[in-house]
């Protein structure tokens, strides 16, 4: 997204991690930085009584807040929709906040193109009706069985699924469709109608089967059409949906067949499926957005061994990730990452020594730097002090 972002505040009212915290700040309160970020933006006293009464007021709970702004810069108005919710353990609240067109962006591009292709072959064809008519009554009931109708359906099915979550099935099959432009247009409908079903909240309503559904009929599509990229996204969210399978002891089965290959999916093939989105992730072309990449899928991988209790092969896999990133800005969000994992159930104890060892690392190079990184720097701080408190606990328990 390109305008959401997330904010930390204590039970005191002061900013902890915000964009707009600044060097040469003397008013912290979370309710001014965030009402101003940081003094960029003059101060509106209607968001930020609105907002004190939706989110700050409201003390150490979770919840949800939706506000239209006034962006009197831009000349518009804006909808921004924020969840907010403790961190157990801690004497913090943590805020997520998403600018709505950022949500829908993407899907709302598609349908808008669509939907043009859509009305100028309605223009063309109505034409040609017209021309039909006069020429020969018999191409009028050609034109009715073989375009208007398939056009009709279309423009109904576009008018409806978004508004439904993408769960209305496309009926309209490409024999149907009539002319090779038609048949083109349902095709490329099929495939759209995959991609906005991916992993979407809206479709799957929380259904993890369903989720795994949308990823396997993604990495079809991907593979079908050799993006690499979108196998590695796809290998991703498989192996995370695979977590959450084995963690509800759910059975799930699906098998693909092109030519020369087969693929199965199954239930328990997380560590295969995190294993392929880092091989995945390796082969792209050199770039600093590969390294990223690189080191977030190993460590997605490792947080997933660790989840299986496996202490030697976890913590090896953890250090290999931390010693891949090379900014220390990433080795931070990567133990804040990990951090979270565990926010809200203990662990064992040499998991949060593994995640302050990330972290410890972190600081030591940022202590090297000049320039000024608050947010890694209380990323980092945040999860040393939470980990010494834990590790210090599990040692206690045990």
């Amino acid at each position: 997204y390109e305008k959401g972002y997330a904010f930390i505040w204590d039970d005191n009212g002061l900013a902890v991690v915000h964009k707009g915290i600044k060097a040469g700040l003397n008013d912290l309160q979370i309710r001014w930085v965030d009402a101003t970020s940081g003094g960029d933006f003059e101060m509106d006293d209607e968001w930020y009584r609105e907002q004190n009464i939706g989110i700050f007021a409201k003390g150490r709970v979770t919840g949800t807040w939706s506000y239209t702004w006034h962006n009197k810069g831009a000349g518009w108005y804006e909808n921004w929709h924020y969840v907010f919710t403790p961190i157990e353990n801690t004497p913090y609240m943590l805020a997520l906040s998403v600018f709505e067109p950022d949500v829908t962006k993407q899907a709302d591009e598609m349908l808008a193109s669509l939907k043009r292709k859509v009305s100028t072959a309605a223009w063309l064809t109505a034409g040609l009706v017209g021309l039909g008519c006069l020429l020969l009554a018999g191409l009028v009931y050609w034109f009715n069985n073989e375009m208007a109708r398939p056009l009709q359906k279309l423009a109904q099915y576009l008018g409806a699924v978004q508004d439904g979550g993408y769960r209305t099935e496309l009926t309209l099959t490409e024999e149907e469709a009539g002319s090779l432009e038609m048949k083109e247009i349902v095709a490329n409908m099929h495939k759209m109608l995959v991609a906005l079903r991916f992993c979407n909240k809206k479709y799957t309503e929380g259904d993890t089967v369903k989720e795994m559904d949308t990823c396997c009929d993604a990495l079809d599509l991907v593979l079908k059409t050799r993006n690499q990229p979108g196998e590695g996204i796809c290998y991703n969210n498989m192996g995370n949906i695979c977590r959450a399978l084995e963690a509800k002891k759910a059975v799930y089965s699906r098998t693909f067949t092109f030519p020369n290959t087969t693929v199965n999916v199954q239930n328990d093939q997380a560590a295969l499926w995190f294993r392929r989105a880092v091989e995945s992730a390796e082969a792209l072309p050199e770039s600093a957005e590969k390294q990223e990449l690189v080191v977030a899928r190993r460590f997605n991988a490792a947080l997933y061994q660790v989840s299986k209790g496996e202490e030697a092969s976890a913590v090896a896999a953890l250090q290999e990730a931390f010693a891949a990133a090379t900014a220390p800005s990433q080795l931070s969000r990567l133990a804040f990452a990990g951090l979270c994992e565990y926010v809200d159930r203990q662990a064992p104890r040499w998991v949060y020594v593994a995640l302050g060892a990330g972290a410890e690392s972190a600081l030591r190079a940022m202590a090297t730097r000049t320039d000024n990184m608050p947010a890694s720097i209380a990323e980092a701080c945040a999860v040393l002090a939470f980990t010494d408190y834990q590790a210090g606990m599990a040692g206690a328990g045990a």
